[in-house]
């Protein structure tokens, strides 16, 4: 990291001091929420851009815990961004818990990481954040931390590309989440004529 990165990193980090200050009521004043969650946006920027640099140890999770501070403070793309992260890492927990490492830890990890990723996610969902609901749309349709159920997560997906109005962009959107876009519009021209 260079002076320059050094001097707008220490300048970051005293002005979440500040803020963190004054949420505990260690300074007086009022929480600034919209400034502080801009705050936690830049910091998880520069965590991102420097997640390889040695002078900054762990930036990946101080990244995620920009967003999870932002999502705690009510921004709704920050609850989504946690519930997806966290969705990823009970996926990877998951997975461990099937490979020949496996112990009982690695269920133990994957339960609590869904838990906590599907409260953000139907935080923002509740909030109307459609992304949301369509990625706990994508959890009912692949089980993660969920019970399987295909037709409350294709319901869900439906209901979230509604709620966008998103129609002409849909093949994108389900192409982005994975999904077969053909086998989508087949299972959902087969619902509609039922």
């Amino acid at each position: 990291m260079n002076l320059l990165q050094k001097t707008k990193f220490n300048s970051l980090q005293k002005k979440a001091r500040k803020f963190y200050e004054v949420r505990q009521g260690q300074q007086s004043g009022n929480p600034d929420m919209a400034a502080e969650i801009k705050l936690q946006y830049e910091l998880a920027e520069f965590y991102k851009d420097h997640r390889f640099d040695k002078d900054v140890p762990h930036a990946e999770i101080y990244e995620f815990e920009c967003y999870r501070l932002a999502a705690i403070l009510g921004d709704i793309k920050a609850q989504y961004l946690c519930g997806k992260k966290l969705l990823e890492k009970g996926r990877f927990w998951e997975g461990m818990a099937q490979t020949l490492y496996t112990c009982q830890a690695h269920n133990k990890y994957a339960y609590e990481a869904y838990k906590e990723g599907l409260t953000y996610l139907e935080t923002a969902e509740q909030n109307g954040y459609a992304p949301a609901k369509r990625l706990r749309g994508l959890a009912f349709m692949h089980g993660w931390g969920l019970p399987k159920d295909y037709d409350l997560g294709f319901n869900l997906i439906v209901a979230s590309i509604e709620e966008e109005k998103a129609w002409d962009k849909a093949k994108e959107i389900l192409q982005g989440i994975g999904l077969n876009a053909s086998e989508f519009f087949a299972k959902l021209a087969a619902k509609k004529s039922s």
